[in-house]
């Protein structure tokens, strides 16, 4: 028996003629073709892959090509042999390239990256696949290929297990080992790395929506891939990336201790990255009574920005209000307006839970905030949700148009 191997460059549709069953990698402009040829008695046997140096993900296809002197052969069964990290694309057995003799009982044989899988299948008939002879020369070239999907668990830069076939035709079986050609995966070029933050505003309360954001740098512009949000080791939600921010919206269940995290998946060329952040959830607001005062806030509170705190009631115009923070009073002398609306402006010294009371009468309503710490950006030039620029400070106002805010030991000032 001889064997001889070689390899060969060919130009996607410029070989076309040279090799049966040749096809390119979609997509490409080139491909290195792997190929490797043998006799046996009076048959000859030529192997190709369509890309011996596909990337990950990439389709090849691997043709054997019979020829025979004399006599014919027909071909009644056949498998191919190859890494288990490449997938069989399911339609893809043919002979001759074409549908018009279909392979039938395709059974494929699953293996881990590293082993050996195969692809089985029948002729559609006894004599459907038939390898004529032509005398002392070669006779018409017939072809049997198999498509493969290169798996991400494919090794890059070594050569795959090497693949081979075995067949069953009038002539006797066709057994044969470690023929190839040989398939060497492309390392893919090291992606450039990036940064994920993570973010939540307002501060997270049993109940209430926030916005949980992700903002991802890199030092190249990043405007896709996807990133997944978790609570502790619960998604939250997944959304796609627009200008290098992607959020999702969470209504917290349960008070108490949060772990947020963002997971960027990367693409192509950029590297996934990811962060997390924690603190509490507030506990659910008190349903207020009948007529109670309504608390809101001008924005989420931080430490060391004012806040302006708004009480408003259907009371009395002029009917005195107390507000408190954890028990500590804030503006005195506050009094319902004519619009029936009170304000306070508050700037905490201190990050944690707070619970706002206002009462009017015998009447009270409490509201739970949390105050966010002080956060120094990242990125001076982009404005993130938590480290916004601190609102100007107001003075008390009222009904009467002039409060004194006072000043506040501990916690408040």
């Amino acid at each position: 028996m001889n064997s001889t191997a070689r390899k060969i460059i060919a130009v996607a549709g410029a070989g076309a003629g040279l090799i049966s069953g040749l096809s390119a990698v979609p997509g490409s402009a080139s491909a290195e073709v792997g190929a490797v040829d043998w006799w046996s008695g009076d048959s000859y046997y030529y192997r190709t892959v369509s890309d011996a140096n596909p990337k990950i993900g990439d389709v090849i296809t691997v043709t054997t090509q019979f020829q025979r002197r004399w006599s014919f052969e027909d071909i009644y069964n056949y498998k191919d042999i190859q890494d288990g990290c490449l997938t069989y694309v399911p339609g893809s057995a043919k002979w001759q390239n074409s549908t018009s003799s279909p392979a039938k009982n395709v059974t494929v044989d699953d293996a881990v990256a590293g082993s050996l899988g195969s692809v089985r299948f029948d002729s559609s008939g006894t004599t459907a696949w038939r390898v004529p002879g032509l005398g002392s020369g070669l006779g018409e070239k017939r072809t049997i290929s198999v498509a493969y999907t290169v798996g991400a668990d494919c090794p890059t830069g070594v050569n795959l297990a090497t693949g081979t076939v075995h067949y069953g035709g009038s002539l006797g079986d066709g057994i044969w080992q470690g023929k190839g050609p040989a398939i060497k995966v492309q390392t893919p070029p090291q992606k450039v790395a990036t940064t994920t933050s993570v973010s939540v505003t307002p501060a997270p309360k049993v109940g209430d929506p926030s916005t949980v954001t992700a903002k991802i740098s890199s030092d190249s512009t990043v405007t896709d891939g996807t990133v997944e949000f978790f609570n502790h080791s619960t998604s939250i939600g997944t959304a796609d990336v627009v200008n290098g921010k992607a959020s999702v919206s969470w209504t917290p269940a349960n008070e108490g201790a949060y772990s947020l995290k963002a997971v960027y998946s990367g693409t192509a060329t950029l590297a996934g990255s990811s962060s997390s952040i924690g603190g509490t959830v507030t506990p659910k607001d008190p349903d207020p009574e009948p007529g109670a005062p309504i608390i809101t806030l001008s924005n989420a509170p931080k430490l060391d920005q004012a806040t302006t705190i708004t009480i408003e009631s259907d009371a009395a115009v002029g009917s005195a209000v107390a507000l408190t923070a954890n028990g500590t009073n804030l503006c005195s002398n506050l009094k319902l307006g004519s619009d029936h609306k009170v304000t306070c402006s508050w700037t905490p010294n201190a990050s944690g839970a707070v619970a706002l009371k206002a009462v009017i009468g015998s009447q009270s309503t409490t509201k739970n905030v949390t105050v966010a710490p002080k956060v120094t950006p990242t990125d001076p030039t982009t404005t993130d949700p938590t480290t916004t620029d601190p609102t100007t400070t107001n003075p008390g106002s009222g009904g009467n148009g002039s409060l004194d805010t006072g000043s506040l030991g501990g916690l408040f000032k």
